[in-house]
Protein backbone atom coordinates (compact mmCIF):
# COMPACT_ATOMS: atom_id res chain seq x y z
CA UNK A 1 0.00 0.00 0.00
CA UNK A 2 2.78 2.36 -0.96
CA UNK A 3 0.36 4.54 -2.94
CA UNK A 4 -1.83 5.48 0.04
CA UNK A 5 -1.93 9.07 1.27
CA UNK A 6 -3.97 9.91 4.33
CA UNK A 7 -4.97 12.53 6.85
CA UNK A 8 -6.23 11.46 10.27
CA UNK A 9 -8.00 14.05 12.41
CA UNK A 10 -9.09 13.63 16.01
CA UNK A 11 -10.66 16.61 17.80
CA UNK A 12 -11.35 16.16 21.52
CA UNK A 13 -11.28 19.64 23.11
CA UNK A 14 -12.76 22.85 21.77
CA UNK A 15 -12.03 26.49 22.51
CA UNK A 16 -15.76 27.03 22.88
CA UNK A 17 -16.43 25.70 26.38
CA UNK A 18 -20.04 25.18 25.43
CA UNK A 19 -18.97 22.29 23.19
CA UNK A 20 -18.50 19.05 25.08
CA UNK A 21 -15.22 17.14 25.02
CA UNK A 22 -15.11 14.17 22.61
CA UNK A 23 -13.63 11.25 24.49
CA UNK A 24 -10.84 9.23 22.81
CA UNK A 25 -11.11 11.07 19.48
CA UNK A 26 -7.36 11.85 19.47
CA UNK A 27 -6.53 8.24 20.29
CA UNK A 28 -8.87 7.03 17.55
CA UNK A 29 -7.15 9.14 14.93
CA UNK A 30 -3.71 7.96 16.00
CA UNK A 31 -4.77 4.31 16.12
CA UNK A 32 -6.21 4.39 12.59
CA UNK A 33 -3.11 6.29 11.40
CA UNK A 34 -0.88 3.61 12.97
CA UNK A 35 -3.00 0.83 11.47
CA UNK A 36 -2.29 2.12 7.97
CA UNK A 37 1.42 2.32 8.79
CA UNK A 38 1.17 -1.31 9.90
CA UNK A 39 -0.28 -2.14 6.48
CA UNK A 40 2.87 -0.85 4.80
CA UNK A 41 1.82 2.72 4.03
CA UNK A 42 4.80 5.11 4.06
CA UNK A 43 4.74 7.20 7.21
CA UNK A 44 5.67 10.31 5.24
CA UNK A 45 2.43 9.93 3.25
CA UNK A 46 0.25 10.07 6.36
CA UNK A 47 -0.60 13.20 8.32
CA UNK A 48 -1.82 12.94 11.94
CA UNK A 49 -3.73 15.92 13.35
CA UNK A 50 -4.88 15.09 16.86
CA UNK A 51 -3.61 17.82 19.17
CA UNK A 52 -5.59 20.65 20.80
CA UNK A 53 -4.15 23.08 18.25
CA UNK A 54 -5.84 21.70 15.13
CA UNK A 55 -7.76 24.70 13.83
CA UNK A 56 -9.96 25.15 10.79
CA UNK A 57 -7.03 26.65 8.84
CA UNK A 58 -4.67 23.86 9.91
CA UNK A 59 -6.99 21.10 8.67
CA UNK A 60 -7.63 22.72 5.28
CA UNK A 61 -4.01 23.71 4.67
CA UNK A 62 -2.62 20.31 5.68
CA UNK A 63 -5.16 18.51 3.53
CA UNK A 64 -4.36 20.67 0.50
CA UNK A 65 -0.65 20.09 1.08
CA UNK A 66 -1.22 16.34 1.15
CA UNK A 67 -3.33 16.33 -2.01
CA UNK A 68 -0.64 18.13 -4.00
CA UNK A 69 1.50 15.00 -3.71
CA UNK A 70 -1.01 12.45 -4.98
CA UNK A 71 -1.15 10.88 -8.44
CA UNK A 72 -3.93 9.25 -10.42
CA UNK A 73 -3.36 5.81 -8.91
CA UNK A 74 -3.03 7.15 -5.36
CA UNK A 75 -5.58 6.24 -2.70
CA UNK A 76 -6.54 9.10 -0.39
CA UNK A 77 -7.78 8.27 3.11
CA UNK A 78 -9.61 10.86 5.20
CA UNK A 79 -10.43 10.01 8.83
CA UNK A 80 -12.29 12.33 11.17
CA UNK A 81 -13.23 11.75 14.79
CA UNK A 82 -15.05 14.53 16.63
CA UNK A 83 -18.31 16.47 16.59
CA UNK A 84 -20.40 16.82 13.46
CA UNK A 85 -23.07 19.38 12.58
CA UNK A 86 -25.82 19.92 10.01
CA UNK A 87 -27.32 23.31 9.27
CA UNK A 88 -29.52 24.56 6.43
CA UNK A 89 -29.08 21.31 4.53
CA UNK A 90 -25.28 21.42 4.78
CA UNK A 91 -23.02 19.04 6.68
CA UNK A 92 -19.99 20.17 8.68
CA UNK A 93 -17.15 18.68 10.70
CA UNK A 94 -15.47 20.67 13.44
CA UNK A 95 -12.04 21.99 14.44
CA UNK A 96 -10.82 23.11 17.85
CA UNK A 97 -11.82 26.70 17.01
CA UNK A 98 -15.33 25.83 15.81
CA UNK A 99 -18.06 27.64 17.71
CA UNK A 100 -21.77 27.15 18.15
CA UNK A 101 -22.49 30.76 17.31
CA UNK A 102 -20.68 30.95 13.96
CA UNK A 103 -20.99 27.56 12.31
CA UNK A 104 -20.66 28.71 8.69
CA UNK A 105 -17.33 30.44 9.31
CA UNK A 106 -15.73 28.17 11.93
CA UNK A 107 -16.82 24.65 10.92
CA UNK A 108 -15.59 22.79 7.83
CA UNK A 109 -18.19 22.10 5.16
CA UNK A 110 -18.02 18.46 4.07
CA UNK A 111 -18.61 19.60 0.50
CA UNK A 112 -15.29 21.43 0.80
CA UNK A 113 -13.55 18.15 1.63
CA UNK A 114 -15.22 16.37 -1.29
CA UNK A 115 -14.45 19.25 -3.64
CA UNK A 116 -10.76 19.14 -2.71
CA UNK A 117 -10.75 15.40 -3.35
CA UNK A 118 -12.51 15.83 -6.68
CA UNK A 119 -9.96 18.44 -7.79
CA UNK A 120 -7.00 16.22 -6.88
CA UNK A 121 -5.37 13.81 -9.31
CA UNK A 122 -6.44 10.81 -7.25
CA UNK A 123 -9.45 8.81 -8.41
CA UNK A 124 -9.85 6.68 -5.28
CA UNK A 125 -10.93 8.13 -1.94
CA UNK A 126 -11.92 6.51 1.35
CA UNK A 127 -13.60 8.68 3.97
CA UNK A 128 -14.10 7.52 7.57
CA UNK A 129 -16.36 9.67 9.77
CA UNK A 130 -16.76 8.83 13.44
CA UNK A 131 -19.12 11.64 14.32
CA UNK A 132 -22.81 11.77 15.04
CA UNK A 133 -25.58 12.60 12.66
CA UNK A 134 -28.21 14.06 14.93
CA UNK A 135 -29.24 15.57 18.21
CA UNK A 136 -27.77 17.64 21.01
CA UNK A 137 -25.15 15.95 23.24
CA UNK A 138 -26.66 14.20 26.21
CA UNK A 139 -23.45 12.86 27.75
CA UNK A 140 -19.71 12.59 27.22
CA UNK A 141 -20.07 9.06 25.82
CA UNK A 142 -21.52 10.31 22.53
CA UNK A 143 -19.91 12.14 19.62
CA UNK A 144 -22.63 14.53 18.71
CA UNK A 145 -23.06 18.21 19.24
CA UNK A 146 -25.25 19.90 16.70
CA UNK A 147 -27.18 18.22 13.94
CA UNK A 148 -27.75 15.67 11.22
CA UNK A 149 -25.54 14.22 8.50
CA UNK A 150 -27.45 12.87 5.51
CA UNK A 151 -26.13 10.65 2.71
CA UNK A 152 -26.94 12.73 -0.34
CA UNK A 153 -23.64 14.57 -0.65
CA UNK A 154 -21.66 11.38 -0.07
CA UNK A 155 -22.89 9.63 -3.19
CA UNK A 156 -19.90 10.39 -5.38
CA UNK A 157 -18.64 7.95 -7.97
CA UNK A 158 -15.03 8.68 -6.99
CA UNK A 159 -15.28 7.87 -3.28
CA UNK A 160 -16.75 5.67 -0.61
CA UNK A 161 -17.64 7.05 2.80
CA UNK A 162 -18.08 5.07 5.98
CA UNK A 163 -19.98 6.77 8.78
CA UNK A 164 -20.34 5.65 12.37
CA UNK A 165 -24.13 5.83 12.62
CA UNK A 166 -27.41 6.60 10.87
CA UNK A 167 -29.27 9.88 10.98
CA UNK A 168 -30.99 10.62 14.27
CA UNK A 169 -28.45 8.41 16.08
CA UNK A 170 -25.41 8.94 18.28
CA UNK A 171 -21.93 7.49 17.85
CA UNK A 172 -20.89 6.09 21.22
CA UNK A 173 -17.51 5.70 22.89
CA UNK A 174 -16.70 2.82 25.20
CA UNK A 175 -14.49 3.00 28.26
CA UNK A 176 -13.60 -0.69 27.91
CA UNK A 177 -12.26 -0.12 24.38
CA UNK A 178 -10.71 3.30 25.01
CA UNK A 179 -12.08 4.11 21.55
CA UNK A 180 -15.32 4.93 19.85
CA UNK A 181 -17.28 1.71 19.35
CA UNK A 182 -17.34 2.14 15.56
CA UNK A 183 -13.64 3.04 15.37
CA UNK A 184 -12.80 0.06 17.57
CA UNK A 185 -14.29 -2.34 15.03
CA UNK A 186 -12.80 -0.40 12.14
CA UNK A 187 -9.41 -0.95 13.77
CA UNK A 188 -10.11 -4.66 14.20
CA UNK A 189 -10.83 -4.94 10.47
CA UNK A 190 -7.76 -2.89 9.46
CA UNK A 191 -5.43 -4.90 11.70
CA UNK A 192 -6.60 -8.33 10.60
CA UNK A 193 -8.52 -9.16 13.79
CA UNK A 194 -11.88 -9.58 12.10
CA UNK A 195 -12.95 -13.17 11.30
CA UNK A 196 -11.39 -14.55 8.13
CA UNK A 197 -14.69 -14.56 6.21
CA UNK A 198 -14.53 -10.77 6.02
CA UNK A 199 -11.32 -10.87 3.94
CA UNK A 200 -10.76 -12.09 0.40
CA UNK A 201 -7.28 -13.46 -0.23
CA UNK A 202 -5.98 -11.23 2.53
CA UNK A 203 -7.69 -8.08 1.27
CA UNK A 204 -10.43 -6.01 2.90
CA UNK A 205 -13.11 -4.68 0.57
CA UNK A 206 -15.70 -2.00 1.26
CA UNK A 207 -18.64 -4.40 1.23
CA UNK A 208 -17.05 -6.81 3.70
CA UNK A 209 -15.89 -3.95 5.93
CA UNK A 210 -19.43 -2.58 6.12
CA UNK A 211 -20.80 -6.05 6.83
CA UNK A 212 -18.35 -6.44 9.70
CA UNK A 213 -19.18 -3.01 11.13
CA UNK A 214 -22.93 -3.59 10.86
CA UNK A 215 -22.58 -6.99 12.48
CA UNK A 216 -20.75 -5.74 15.57
CA UNK A 217 -21.38 -2.04 16.21
CA UNK A 218 -25.18 -2.14 16.79
CA UNK A 219 -24.89 -5.14 19.11
CA UNK A 220 -22.14 -3.51 21.17
CA UNK A 221 -23.88 -0.13 21.37
CA UNK A 222 -27.05 -1.78 22.60
CA UNK A 223 -25.18 -3.97 25.10
CA UNK A 224 -23.47 -0.95 26.70
CA UNK A 225 -26.01 1.83 26.22
CA UNK A 226 -29.29 0.20 25.20
CA UNK A 227 -29.32 2.59 22.22
CA UNK A 228 -29.21 2.04 18.44
CA UNK A 229 -26.12 2.79 16.34
CA UNK A 230 -26.20 1.57 12.75
CA UNK A 231 -23.06 2.23 10.63
CA UNK A 232 -23.59 3.70 7.16
CA UNK A 233 -21.75 3.46 3.84
CA UNK A 234 -22.25 5.92 0.99
CA UNK A 235 -20.78 6.30 -2.44
CA UNK A 236 -20.82 4.68 -5.86
CA UNK A 237 -18.21 2.00 -6.43
CA UNK A 238 -18.27 2.06 -10.20
CA UNK A 239 -15.61 -0.62 -10.74
CA UNK A 240 -17.07 -3.32 -8.54
CA UNK A 241 -15.77 -3.89 -5.04
CA UNK A 242 -13.66 -1.13 -3.60
CA UNK A 243 -10.49 -2.32 -1.86
CA UNK A 244 -10.05 -0.58 1.46
CA UNK A 245 -6.86 -2.31 2.59
CA UNK A 246 -4.46 -5.04 1.51
CA UNK A 247 -3.59 -7.14 4.55
CA UNK A 248 -1.99 -10.01 2.65
CA UNK A 249 1.54 -9.22 3.86
CA UNK A 250 0.31 -8.75 7.41
CA UNK A 251 -1.45 -12.13 7.34
CA UNK A 252 1.65 -13.74 5.82
CA UNK A 253 3.85 -12.38 8.61
CA UNK A 254 1.39 -13.62 11.21
CA UNK A 255 1.35 -17.01 9.55
CA UNK A 256 5.14 -17.10 9.78
CA UNK A 257 4.95 -16.23 13.46
CA UNK A 258 2.42 -19.01 14.00
CA UNK A 259 4.68 -21.43 12.21
CA UNK A 260 7.63 -20.38 14.34
CA UNK A 261 5.52 -20.93 17.44
CA UNK A 262 4.31 -24.26 16.06
CA UNK A 263 7.85 -25.40 15.48
CA UNK A 264 9.18 -24.37 18.89
CA UNK A 265 10.98 -27.49 20.06
CA UNK A 266 11.41 -28.55 23.68
CA UNK A 267 14.15 -31.03 22.91
CA UNK A 268 15.93 -32.92 20.18
CA UNK A 269 17.15 -36.46 19.63
CA UNK A 270 20.04 -37.03 17.20
CA UNK A 271 20.86 -40.56 16.19
CA UNK A 272 23.54 -42.35 14.24
CA UNK A 273 23.22 -45.97 13.11
CA UNK A 274 25.87 -48.47 12.03
CA UNK A 275 25.33 -52.10 11.11
CA UNK A 276 27.59 -55.10 10.69
CA UNK A 277 27.82 -58.85 10.99
CA UNK A 278 27.31 -60.30 14.46
CA UNK A 279 30.40 -62.42 13.84
CA UNK A 280 32.58 -59.28 13.70
CA UNK A 281 31.79 -58.27 17.27
CA UNK A 282 34.67 -58.78 19.71
CA UNK A 283 32.55 -60.90 22.07
CA UNK A 284 31.41 -63.32 19.40
CA UNK A 285 32.61 -66.88 20.27
CA UNK A 286 35.62 -67.79 18.14
CA UNK A 287 35.48 -71.48 19.10
CA UNK A 288 32.73 -73.97 19.82
CA UNK A 289 29.57 -74.84 17.99
CA UNK A 290 27.72 -71.51 18.48
CA UNK A 291 26.15 -70.33 15.21
CA UNK A 292 25.02 -66.90 14.12
CA UNK A 293 21.29 -66.31 14.78
CA UNK A 294 18.87 -67.03 11.95
CA UNK A 295 15.76 -65.42 13.49
CA UNK A 296 15.02 -62.21 15.35
CA UNK A 297 13.90 -62.78 18.92
CA UNK A 298 14.62 -61.67 22.48
CA UNK A 299 17.03 -64.57 23.14
CA UNK A 300 19.32 -63.72 20.22
CA UNK A 301 18.98 -60.00 20.91
CA UNK A 302 20.35 -60.61 24.42
CA UNK A 303 23.22 -62.63 22.96
CA UNK A 304 24.10 -59.83 20.53
CA UNK A 305 24.12 -57.32 23.39
CA UNK A 306 26.58 -59.50 25.30
CA UNK A 307 28.82 -59.90 22.24
CA UNK A 308 28.91 -56.13 21.70
CA UNK A 309 29.16 -55.07 25.34
CA UNK A 310 32.93 -54.53 25.30
CA UNK A 311 32.65 -52.32 22.20
CA UNK A 312 30.00 -50.16 23.87
CA UNK A 313 31.93 -49.71 27.13
CA UNK A 314 35.21 -48.94 25.39
CA UNK A 315 33.56 -46.23 23.31
CA UNK A 316 31.83 -44.76 26.36
CA UNK A 317 35.12 -44.56 28.25
CA UNK A 318 36.88 -43.01 25.26
CA UNK A 319 34.40 -40.15 25.05
CA UNK A 320 34.17 -39.66 28.81
CA UNK A 321 37.95 -39.32 29.11
CA UNK A 322 37.91 -36.51 26.55
CA UNK A 323 35.27 -34.54 28.44
CA UNK A 324 36.14 -31.75 30.82
CA UNK A 325 32.76 -31.61 32.54
CA UNK A 326 30.70 -33.29 35.24
CA UNK A 327 28.61 -36.23 34.07
CA UNK A 328 26.91 -39.23 35.66
CA UNK A 329 27.63 -42.58 34.01
CA UNK A 330 25.19 -45.50 33.73
CA UNK A 331 25.48 -48.90 32.09
CA UNK A 332 23.80 -52.22 31.42
CA UNK A 333 24.58 -55.12 29.13
CA UNK A 334 25.07 -53.74 25.63
CA UNK A 335 24.26 -50.15 26.61
CA UNK A 336 26.13 -47.28 28.25
CA UNK A 337 25.27 -43.63 28.72
CA UNK A 338 26.20 -40.58 30.67
CA UNK A 339 23.99 -37.71 31.63
CA UNK A 340 24.56 -34.01 32.22
CA UNK A 341 22.13 -31.24 33.16
CA UNK A 342 21.14 -30.41 29.61
CA UNK A 343 21.75 -33.60 27.63
CA UNK A 344 22.55 -37.29 27.73
CA UNK A 345 24.48 -39.52 25.36
CA UNK A 346 23.53 -43.16 24.80
CA UNK A 347 25.52 -45.88 23.05
CA UNK A 348 23.88 -49.30 22.54
CA UNK A 349 24.06 -52.47 20.48
CA UNK A 350 21.21 -54.82 19.51
CA UNK A 351 20.20 -57.43 17.00
CA UNK A 352 19.09 -55.98 13.69
CA UNK A 353 15.28 -56.15 13.40
CA UNK A 354 15.65 -56.73 9.65
CA UNK A 355 18.62 -59.08 9.34
CA UNK A 356 19.02 -61.62 12.18
CA UNK A 357 22.73 -62.20 11.40
CA UNK A 358 23.55 -58.47 11.75
CA UNK A 359 23.86 -56.13 14.69
CA UNK A 360 22.80 -52.48 14.93
CA UNK A 361 24.98 -50.00 16.81
CA UNK A 362 23.18 -46.78 17.74
CA UNK A 363 24.62 -43.59 19.19
CA UNK A 364 21.93 -41.22 20.45
CA UNK A 365 22.28 -37.69 21.72
CA UNK A 366 19.24 -36.48 23.69
CA UNK A 367 19.23 -32.73 24.35
CA UNK A 368 16.59 -31.80 26.91
CA UNK A 369 16.35 -28.07 26.34
CA UNK A 370 14.24 -25.64 24.34
CA UNK A 371 17.45 -23.83 23.37
CA UNK A 372 19.50 -26.88 22.51
CA UNK A 373 21.89 -25.06 20.16
CA UNK A 374 23.20 -23.03 23.09
CA UNK A 375 22.96 -25.74 25.76
CA UNK A 376 25.19 -28.28 23.98
CA UNK A 377 28.66 -28.12 25.48
CA UNK A 378 31.43 -27.26 22.93
CA UNK A 379 33.82 -29.69 24.66
CA UNK A 380 31.26 -32.42 24.21
CA UNK A 381 31.00 -31.68 20.49
CA UNK A 382 34.78 -31.97 20.16
CA UNK A 383 34.87 -35.21 22.14
CA UNK A 384 32.33 -37.03 19.97
CA UNK A 385 33.81 -38.43 16.79
CA UNK A 386 30.67 -40.43 15.93
CA UNK A 387 28.58 -39.64 12.89
CA UNK A 388 24.83 -39.04 12.92
CA UNK A 389 22.08 -39.19 10.35
CA UNK A 390 18.63 -38.93 11.96
CA UNK A 391 17.17 -36.00 13.93
CA UNK A 392 13.89 -35.82 15.82
CA UNK A 393 12.55 -32.57 17.23
CA UNK A 394 10.14 -33.00 20.12
CA UNK A 395 7.44 -30.40 20.66
CA UNK A 396 4.97 -29.53 23.39
CA UNK A 397 2.03 -28.72 21.09
CA UNK A 398 0.62 -29.97 17.83
CA UNK A 399 1.43 -28.54 14.41
CA UNK A 400 -1.48 -27.57 12.18
CA UNK A 401 -0.34 -29.87 9.39
CA UNK A 402 -3.16 -28.96 7.03
CA UNK A 403 -2.29 -25.26 7.19
CA UNK A 404 1.42 -25.98 6.86
CA UNK A 405 0.90 -28.20 3.82
CA UNK A 406 -1.21 -25.51 2.13
CA UNK A 407 1.54 -22.95 2.76
CA UNK A 408 4.16 -25.28 1.33
CA UNK A 409 2.09 -25.80 -1.82
CA UNK A 410 1.55 -22.06 -2.16
CA UNK A 411 5.33 -21.66 -2.09
CA UNK A 412 5.93 -24.23 -4.85
CA UNK A 413 6.93 -27.04 -2.52
CA UNK A 414 5.54 -30.53 -3.00
CA UNK A 415 4.62 -32.09 0.33
CA UNK A 416 3.23 -35.62 0.42
CA UNK A 417 0.27 -35.85 2.77
CA UNK A 418 -0.95 -38.77 4.84
CA UNK A 419 -4.62 -38.54 5.81
CA UNK A 420 -6.94 -40.05 8.36
CA UNK A 421 -10.63 -39.17 8.15
CA UNK A 422 -9.77 -36.31 5.75
CA UNK A 423 -7.37 -34.81 8.30
CA UNK A 424 -3.68 -34.43 7.43
CA UNK A 425 -1.78 -36.47 10.04
CA UNK A 426 1.69 -36.44 8.46
CA UNK A 427 3.67 -34.58 5.82
CA UNK A 428 6.76 -35.78 3.98
CA UNK A 429 8.99 -33.36 2.11
CA UNK A 430 12.05 -34.11 -0.01
CA UNK A 431 14.76 -31.45 0.40
CA UNK A 432 17.17 -32.80 -2.18
CA UNK A 433 19.07 -29.51 -2.35
CA UNK A 434 20.00 -30.04 1.30
CA UNK A 435 20.48 -33.82 0.96
CA UNK A 436 17.70 -34.47 3.42
CA UNK A 437 14.06 -35.45 3.74
CA UNK A 438 11.59 -34.38 6.41
CA UNK A 439 8.59 -36.00 7.99
CA UNK A 440 6.25 -33.96 10.16
CA UNK A 441 3.74 -35.42 12.58
CA UNK A 442 1.55 -33.77 15.20
CA UNK A 443 4.21 -33.40 17.84
CA UNK A 444 7.45 -34.47 16.13
CA UNK A 445 9.62 -33.36 13.24
CA UNK A 446 11.94 -35.97 11.74
CA UNK A 447 14.94 -35.21 9.53
CA UNK A 448 16.72 -37.96 7.59
CA UNK A 449 20.00 -36.91 6.02
CA UNK A 450 21.16 -38.68 2.88
CA UNK A 451 24.48 -39.47 4.49
CA UNK A 452 26.01 -39.34 7.97
CA UNK A 453 27.51 -36.17 9.39
CA UNK A 454 29.46 -35.25 12.48
CA UNK A 455 27.59 -33.72 15.37
CA UNK A 456 28.40 -30.12 14.48
CA UNK A 457 27.27 -30.55 10.87
CA UNK A 458 24.05 -32.16 12.02
CA UNK A 459 23.31 -29.31 14.42
CA UNK A 460 24.05 -26.66 11.81
CA UNK A 461 22.05 -28.32 9.03
CA UNK A 462 19.14 -29.13 11.35
CA UNK A 463 18.99 -25.53 12.47
CA UNK A 464 18.98 -24.38 8.84
CA UNK A 465 16.17 -26.76 7.88
CA UNK A 466 14.09 -25.85 10.93
CA UNK A 467 14.57 -22.17 10.14
CA UNK A 468 13.33 -22.73 6.58
CA UNK A 469 10.23 -24.48 7.87
CA UNK A 470 9.62 -21.77 10.44
CA UNK A 471 9.68 -19.03 7.86
CA UNK A 472 8.17 -21.13 5.06
CA UNK A 473 10.58 -19.52 2.58
CA UNK A 474 11.11 -21.85 -0.37
CA UNK A 475 13.86 -19.90 -2.13
CA UNK A 476 16.62 -21.58 -0.11
CA UNK A 477 15.31 -24.97 -1.17
CA UNK A 478 14.92 -24.13 -4.83
CA UNK A 479 18.36 -22.63 -5.51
Amino acid sequence: MKNVFGIFIGIEDYFDKGVLKVQYAADDAKAVHDAFIGLGCPKENLSLLNSNKITYVTIISQFKKLLKRVERDSIVVFFFGGHGYRRSGKNYITAVDSTRDDVDETCILMNTIYQLLEESKSEKHIIFLDCCHSGIPISDVSRDDFGVFVPEEYEKSYSVTFAACDKDELSYVCEDFKHGIWTNYLLEALTGKAPTEFYKEGRLFSTQLQEFLRKNVPETAYRYFKKPQLPQKFGVESHGEFQVADLSKLFLEREKVRLIEDFDAVGVSIKGVRTGSVKSLSGYPKTGNWKAPNVVNEYFNKQVKEFGDDLVKEHRDEIYNKLDMDANMYEDIGVAWFKCDSFEYIYLVMQSPNRPTDYVLENILEICSDDFYKMINPDFVKAIDDNFRFVRFNRNKNIDLGRLSALMKANNLKPKEKHRSEKVIAIELDLSALNASIKLEDDHIFIDFAYEKNIQEVLNKSKEILGILQKCVPEKLLK
